[in-house]
């Protein structure tokens, strides 16, 4: 037995002997090494005492308390979280008034490129900005014609090859402006995005917001638990220029969404081109329950100045 171990026992003899604890007093004597340390360890909790448990070098294992676990989980989901709606798009593309050169813009081959460098993306915002935004803000309306989000409800986004993230700024853009809605009830942004410098910008313009899932990856890499959601909570999935492009398996997509997507679901599909492209998309999940048709453009529109857009939004579940 260790000096340490021997003066430990004598003192605890010592004190038996003088409170007249007779049973305890046989106990020590009797015991072994063992037993002793454990009597004593629950005895005596001094930092004295952890600091001579230190200096043994044989560390005792601590674990948690379950109940404080459960305190700590109930707590955490119980903060709340000061979202606030993102800056105007805008203004956000106010700060890239300029362009570069035209070799940056000739590498942005009309919008088509996954960007990869900071001035891909400021020259990105410049030239094809506007667009992207008066395309979507005639979507967002129509598309709220059809859907309409009170303060209470639960609703999440997913943002499809979303860049620079403008999908789902300008819809919050239009339902700051036009709905009285509270930001604590989105559940959550989905960010879908090849260019890791674009998901990155992304996140910087939302991360105020609502809680962000980011997804770097193609659409063929995407996985059920990529685009997991509350089968509560009503989904706006934004498809913003990427359906016109022929990158990607486009059954596999529908069924990634068809497999992880239940309750209703509103699709925006949007782009310049290829009306049969988005049409090829929605004609997909016509055999799914609660498929509605909501609207369908193939033409332009007139706002300042005249923008071609083609555009299906419709209705699945529910």
């Amino acid at each position: 037995m260790s000096n340490w171990k021997k003066r430990r026992k004598k003192k605890l003899l010592n004190e038996a002997r003088r409170t007249g604890r007779i049973e305890e007093l046989q106990k020590i004597k009797s015991s072994k090494v063992s037993s002793f340390r454990e009597s004593l360890v629950e005895e005596t909790k001094s930092p004295k005492l952890e600091k001579e448990r230190i200096i043994e070098n044989k560390p005792v294992k601590v674990s948690k308390s379950p109940r404080r676990e459960k305190e700590n989980v109930r707590v955490s989901k119980t903060l709340a979280i000061d979202y606030k709606y993102p800056k105007c798009f805008g203004d956000i593309r106010r700060e890239f008034k300029r362009g570069y050169s035209d070799d940056v813009f000739n590498s942005l081959e009309r919008g088509r490129a996954i960007l990869s460098t900071e001035e891909q993306l400021r020259q990105y915002l410049h030239s094809y900005g506007p667009m992207h935004r008066e395309k979507l803000i005639k979507a967002y309306q129509t598309l709220f014609e059809f859907l309409n989000i009170s303060k209470n409800e639960k609703i999440e986004i997913f943002d499809y090859a979303c860049g620079q993230g403008i999908g789902a700024i300008v819809l919050l853009n239009e339902i700051e402006e036009k709905k009285s809605f509270n930001l604590a009830n989105l559940l959550g942004i989905t960010l879908i995005e090849p260019s890791n410098i674009a998901l990155e910008c992304a996140k910087s313009f939302l991360d105020k917001s609502a809680h962000l899932y980011s997804v770097n990856k193609c659409f063929d890499y995407l996985t059920q638990r990529d685009l997991k959601s509350n089968d509560n909570a009503i989904k706006i999935h934004i498809f913003s220029n990427i359906l016109d492009m022929e990158v990607f398996n486009v059954e596999k997509l529908v069924y990634m969404i068809s497999k992880t997507q239940s309750g209703v679901n509103y699709f925006v599909c949007v782009s310049a081109l290829n009306k049969d492209k988005l049409d090829n998309f929605m004609n997909k999940f016509k055999g799914h329950k609660g498929f509605k048709c909501l609207s369908s453009l193939d033409g332009s529109f007139s706002n300042e100045q005249e923008w071609k857009m083609k555009c299906n939004i419709f209705k699945v579940g529910g």
